[in-house]
This record gives C-alpha cells, sequence and structure tokens, in this order.
C-alpha cells in the first residue's frame, strides 16, 4: 500500500514540488484533486530532471550506453538494477512506494485472461510475451554476462517482465537526452482520454549527448569531425593573412562557460535553467475539488488494457483491429496478381494514404504531393522512371534495416514502418486505410495499372475513396460497395470469435470486469458497422 510518508519524504530529498493540488493516498487508487480553481496556463508541479529515473541517471549509466541499450529496454534493465540496489539506491523510496509490477493482462490467470479471446488484446497475449521472452535472451542475458559486476539474482526473467510493465504503465518521454523516463509525482496523475487537465513539459530541446539546453560543445556535428570529411588542402592553397587582416573578437562576445561547457550569466548561474526542469502545467481549466487528470495518449481501451491495466469508460478513440488476412482470405484474386498490389500498397499506397489520413483538405495533400513528386518522392526520381515503385528485392531489404544492429535508419521502439491502420472506429466506421487498401485489392486490374503507372492518378483515387466516406458524403458509390462486402465477412468473421460466455458471478474481479467491458465494447463496434455501413 503507498503511503504519504514514502512519497513525500521522496519528494522532499529531491526538491520535487507542487502547489494547488492534493494527493489523495487511498491504498492502490491515489488520485489527485485541485486544491483551488485552476486555469490554463498554471503550473502545478516542479520535478527536477535529477530526479526521474532514466537510462542517464542511473548508476550503470555508462555500461548501458555502451551496450546500446536504450528506450523501453534500457530503462527496465536501469530499473531492475535500481532495485537490486535496495536502501542504496537513490530511488528507493520510490521504488518501494510504486507497485513491484502492474498487472497487465499477461500477469492475468488463465482464467481471466480467456475472457479476453477475440478482443485486440486477447489476440496479442501470446506475441507480447513471445517478443518479451526473446528481447530477455537475445539483449539482456549477453548484456549480464559482459557485466558480471550485476546481481543477476534481481535479473532474471521474471524481473524482466516485472520491470517492463512498469516502462509501459508509468514510464514519460522527457526530453532527447533522457528519453522515456519513470517521473516520480507525474505517475500519480490518472488517465483520461482526450480531455485531460495537464500535461507534462520539458521545457524545450536539449542536446540529445549530454542533456544541455545551452549550446554545448558536443552539439556539433560529429560528421564534421570525421577526419574522412576534412578536406586536404595543398599548402599554396592556403591563403596568408596579414595582422592587421585578422579580425578580433571583443570580450563581450565569449560566453563563459562552466565546467560542463554552459554558458553562464554575469552573476555566474548557468542560462537557462528551466532546461534543467519539468513542468506539470493545467491545460484545461478544472475546478476546485475536481480530479485532476493527465493523459497517457491517444489509446483505444485495447491498448489501455495491455500497456496500462485499465479501461476508459468513454473513450472516443476506441477500436477494433482488423487484420489484413482476414481481408485476403475473402479475395478470389490470381496469387501474383495479388502480390503486385500488396508491393504497391506497401511502398507507396500506405504511404500516400497516411498523408491524406493526416491532412483535413485532400486537395491540400494533393498539390503538396504533386511538388515533392517533382523531387523524388515516392520511389520516383524526378521525371525520370515516373511513377515506377521500387522492385520486390529493394523494397524487402529496406524493410529488413532494423535487423541489422547498426542499423541508424529507425529508431528504437518506433512502430514497424509496414503495420496496417487498419480498424472499424468507436462509432462503427471504417479507418480510412481499411476503406483504401480494400478499394486497392479489389479494383479493376486496368484502374490499378493506371494508378500504378502514374502517381498522379494514385492519389486522385485515394482522394476519391477519402471523400466518399466523409460524413458528409452522400453514400457509398459501386467500388465502395465492393470494397465493403469484404470488409464485412472479416467483420463477421470476428464476432464469432468472442465467447458466449455471461457472467456468473455476483463479485467479478477488477481483472474481469475489465475483460467483460473491453469484449462488449468491441462487439458493439463490430455491430454497428454492420447496421450503419
Amino acid at each position: 500500500m503507498v503511503t504519504n510518508s514514502q512519497y513525500e519524504e521522496f519528494f522532499q530529498a529531491n526538491n520535487i514540488k507542487y502547489q494547488d493540488i492534493k494527493i489523495n493516498y487511498t491504498g492502490k487508487n491515489v488520485h489527485i484533486t485541485a486544491t483551488k480553481d485552476l486555469e490554463e496556463g498554471d503550473v502545478v508541479a516542479f520535478i527536477p530532471k535529477d530526479a526521474v529515473l532514466s537510462i542517464r541517471n542511473t548508476a550503470i549509466a555508462d555500461i548501458l550506453e555502451e551496450a546500446d541499450l536504450s528506450g523501453v529496454l534500457g530503462l527496465a534493465v536501469a530499473i531492475m538494477y535500481e532495485s537490486s540496489l535496495g536502501p542504496a539506491s537513490p530511488w528507493a523510496l520510490y521504488l518501494s512506494s510504486i507497485p513491484k509490477f502492474e498487472k497487465l493482462p499477461n500477469f492475468w490467470s488463465l482464467e481471466n485472461q480467456k475472457l479476453l479471446q477475440g478482443t485486440d488484446v486477447g489476440r496479442s497475449l501470446a506475441e507480447d510475451v513471445s517478443y518479451l521472452t526473446d528481447d530477455y535472451n537475445q539483449l539482456v542475458l549477453p548484456f549480464l554476462d559482459k557485466n558480471p559486476q550485476l546481481d543477476r539474482s534481481f535479473m532474471t526473467l521474471q524481473h524482466w517482465f516485472y520491470a517492463t510493465s512498469l516502462v509501459t504503465s508509468r514510464a514519460f518521454e522527457v526530453d532527447e537526452f533522457h528519453g522515456e523516463s519513470l517521473i516520480p509525482l507525474a505517475d500519480l496523475f490518472n488517465h483520461r482520454s482526450g480531455n485531460e487537465h495537464v500535461h507534462i513539459e520539458s521545457g524545450g530541446s536539449v542536446c540529445p549527448l549530454c542533456g544541455s539546453g545551452n549550446g554545448c560543445a558536443c552539439q556539433l556535428d560529429e560528421d564534421s569531425m570525421d577526419e574522412d570529411n576534412i578536406p586536404e588542402l595543398n599548402e599554396d592553397e592556403v591563403p596568408e593573412l596579414n595582422d592587421d587582416e585578422i579580425p578580433e573578437l571583443a570580450n563581450d562576445d565569449v560566453p563563459e562557460l562552466d565546467a560542463n561547457g554552459n554558458a553562464m550569466e554575469e552573476d555566474g548561474s548557468v542560462t537557462d535553467e528551466d532546461d534543467d526542469i519539468l513542468e506539470i502545467t493545467v491545460v484545461k481549466p478544472c475546478k476546485a475539488g475536481e480530479e485532476v487528470f493527465n493523459t497517457y495518449g491517444d489509446h483505444s481501451n485495447a491498448s489501455l488494457l495491455r500497456l496500462y491495466g485499465f479501461i476508459d469508460k468513454i473513450n472516443p478513440f476506441s477500436c477494433v483491429k482488423i487484420d489484413r488476412e482476414e481481408i485476403l482470405k475473402h479475395l478470389k484474386l490470381d496469387a501474383e496478381i495479388l502480390e503486385d498490389r500488396l508491393l504497391f500498397w506497401d511502398s507507396i499506397g500506405k504511404d500516400i494514404v497516411d498523408q491524406l489520413g493526416a491532412m483535413g483538405d485532400p486537395e491540400e495533400v494533393a498539390e503538396d504531393h504533386e511538388h515533392d513528386h517533382e523531387g523524388g518522392c515516392c520511389g520516383g526520381e524526378g521525371d525520370e522512371d515516373e511513377g515506377e515503385y521500387e522492385d520486390e528485392e529493394e523494397y524487402e531489404e529496406e524493410g529488413d534495416c532494423c535487423e541489422d544492429e547498426d542499423c541508424e535508419g529507425c529508431d528504437e521502439g518506433d512502430e514497424n514502418p509496414l503495420e496496417d491502420d487498419f480498424y472499424i472506429e468507436s462509432k462503427g466506421q471504417p479507418s480510412f486505410a481499411l476503406y483504401a487498401f480494400t478499394h486497392l485489392i479489389s479494383m479493376s486490374t486496368s484502374l490499378f495499372e493506371t494508378m500504378a503507372a502514374d502517381l498522379d492518378a494514385s492519389v486522385s483515387s485515394l482522394i476519391a475513396i477519402k471523400k466518399s466516406i466523409e460524413p458528409h458524403s452522400k453514400g457509398l458509390g459501386p467500388v465502395t460497395q465492393t470494397a465493403n462486402a469484404l470488409i464485412q465477412k472479416a467483420v463477421r468473421d470476428r464476432l464469432t470469435e468472442y465467447p458466449s460466455v455471461e457472467s456468473s458471478q455476483s463479485s467479478l474481479s477488477d481483472e474481469a470486469v475489465a475483460a467483460y467491458a473491453l469484449r462488449d465494447e468491441e462487439i458493439r463496434i463490430l455491430n454497428d458497422y454492420l447496421t450503419n455501413f
């Protein structure tokens, strides 16, 4: 059970301050309320970055960096290490005041896990456990082998599962230097979907190498310091300057630096000290006595349950995912033709759809795309070979870049660029990407060949699809109806996966309540689609 004294002692020791809010310690259900009317722009908490638990602050920061363990992986290892120190860890009070692990679905009993059958969470459970196990075996164990000074009894597979659950459920992005971190106090604010009161603000960009926001020396382009990039000059190419031609720098133009290379004011203070402080700032007014909510992001209830262990009763971001295989199994199309269309979608179509989905006016996307295409976007190179997309072999190589341990082309933790954004939205409407994909794979051969040969035609066709499914549209055209038929078959198949189990217990566990609520919501969304579209 969390106690007031544990948190407050840690806050005081680490100069964490809050105002105009009250932390209500009620066992496991800690929540924060406003002690006065809060207005937009008010700052209710100040948290020094030195107080966060990150891969940069932990005592094993150097060996984590040497092993290139960052992101979720690095932070989970840091948590295991700091936990192994017991009272000697700077975060001992903090770690002892939070749960040992979050009760995510992969920690549920088999009985409660069965209640998730058919849901997005239930369909991903085995895969989640497999990924975590692979990461431990392939990355953590070799790291431990190279560092025998670490106490492995606190870094078992079970500890790894516990630590990753804390990262996924409690970590926030601090800045480019610290990355994902555990932020004491910030993790006490509960989540609300799309209607939160506060945000965590970092105070500006910082150097990803040293964390300074004051123009440090290491912000120089490292590539420019590479010997291979320094041009060689012959002696006769070096101009000679007379003494009177060499400009002098006034003392006023040279800033005084502290021991860390940070620019200082005349009084000796470091400039922009706010770069070292996180602020929790009000973004939406909150009345005195009301609970103050933060947001963990725009997550569906399936994502909230999978990553944080709870669902939001009122969640505008709820949806049900549809896998491409669920669509393709109902499509009768020659294998070679289908392969070509899938390659087109993965290499070009998905990117265009993402751009269209991110902008409000489809015509703006068309203009921007036309402008960008002149410079060689979408695999084209200006006028030459216009409209041709990468061949299959080249594209597969590009998609495999993340498997290279030395790859610098993608960041750890980023979503798979080939992952489909196919889902049925909370009100029963298919996502634009799902509609566009089903159009592409079901359209006539002549129309597809036109799209593949002319990128402008591709954009125009996808814009027409987007317009046809917008709320003000007068109805689905015949092409959209064909695509809709494929989606309907996939949805009906999906509905058969949910177990027809009703609650027979008078008192359900929190896990069972969440499982039933998620299942009922997903069934409602899928039925809304069949009814309205």
